[in-house]
């Protein structure tokens, strides 16, 4: 599935293919990103879940199983996971 962050001209433009098993969850996820991109505190982003493509999106909770929420990836690529920055 794809990740897209917030990196890259323009925004969005940029992605990382995660596989998820059955236990990973939003927080889990997001801490390994935080990590791995060294970003700042993982309070100032959220993870968001976008079915399809100009659909509303759906915050994700950090305890939240990803697998349960987001389903099967389809042929054309969605759904997909977006990093958000959270707007203080």
């Amino acid at each position: 599935m794809r990740l897209y962050i917030p990196q890259g001209y323009p925004a969005y433009s940029c992605y990382y293919h995660v596989t998820l098993s059955r236990e990973t969850t939003a927080g889990s996820l997001l801490v390994s990103l935080m990590q791995h991109m060294g970003f700042g505190s993982q309070r100032d982003y959220r993870v968001v879940l976008q079915r399809d493509q100009g659909g509303s999106e759906e915050r994700l909770s950090g305890g939240e199983r990803l697998k349960d929420r987001v389903g099967s990836k389809r042929e054309d690529g969605w759904p997909r996971l977006f990093l958000k920055p959270i707007k203080s």
